[in-house]
């Protein structure tokens, strides 16, 4: 497998002047108040928060939602101080895949879909079936975090036809950049969708949002491509090649089992 490390693959963007703090945002334990301002779209410095796996504030009856309530009202309340123009959440959402785990998650997010504040959320294993790709059909999944969720946002692009793929258009550093949110499994269909997209954004900075990617290497600090990881990154690779799309990535689990 590919051996790389986190910092070789951002240094890959080479956005010129543009500086993107991504910043990893850990459930909170206290909510600040809200001042609900957002970023400025033409500075040159930006921050796109990135929220990992929340699964242990949604299982069963041991979960506890406020963590990720006072993570979020956190990122309402900065976006115009720390220029936050963007939200990924990486999946593994919740633990069990359940109905009302999910429904309690999305009961969390509302807060940001009542006040149209730009984000986007994708499937990791424990959000479905993780034997199955995206073409697993219907989905306690897809009834909460479907593309239907995401329509009303400015940013929203579109979605592949299973749902559980959807790609978003922001603004930052002066310019428009590309998010991709795929699905734990995405099938060979959805990576023809995504050179689609790519193609049709010849000149826009591409990111890539995940699960699964990179998993802990035998050298302390560094990461290797799953066999997974290996087939996504290489096909983006080529597709972000042929578009001359600008891109990097960023994924969830980085642990050998989750």
């Amino acid at each position: 497998m590919a051996t790389t490390s986190r910092r070789s693959l951002l240094q890959g963007v080479g956005l010129g002047a543009a500086a993107a703090t991504v910043a990893t945002v850990a459930p909170a334990g206290t909510a600040p108040a809200f001042a609900h301002k957002g970023g400025d779209s033409s500075s040159a410095q930006f921050t796109l928060a990135v929220i990992p796996d929340t699964q242990y504030l949604f299982d069963q009856d041991r979960g506890d939602p406020a963590p990720l309530t006072a993570t979020l009202r956190y990122i309402m309340d900065h976006r115009a101080e720390q220029n936050i123009v963007f939200t990924a959440h990486l999946g593994d959402i919740v633990e069990n895949a359940a109905a009302d785990e999910l429904a309690s998650a999305g009961d969390v997010f509302e807060l940001f879909d009542r006040r149209r504040v730009p984000y986007s959320v994708l499937a990791g294993n424990h959000d479905i079936d993780s034997r199955t790709t995206d073409q697993r059909g219907p989905s306690p999944y897809l009834d909460v975090f479907g593309p239907q969720r995401f329509r009303p946002l400015s940013t929203f692009g579109g979605a592949t036809p299973d749902g559980y793929n959807t790609y978003h258009i922001f603004r930052a550093a002066g310019r428009e950049w590309l998010l991709f949110a795929l699905d734990w499994r995405p099938s060979d269909g959805t990576l023809e969708w995504v050179k689609g997209v790519l193609a049709a954004h010849p000149r826009t900075p591409a990111i890539l949002t995940t699960h699964e990617l990179a998993i802990q290497g035998n050298e302390p600090g560094k990461a290797v491509l799953s066999g997974h990881g290996q087939r996504l990154w290489t096909g983006w690779s080529r597709a972000a090649t042929r578009s001359s799309s600008r891109s990097t990535d960023t994924s969830g689990r980085r642990r050998t089992r989750c």
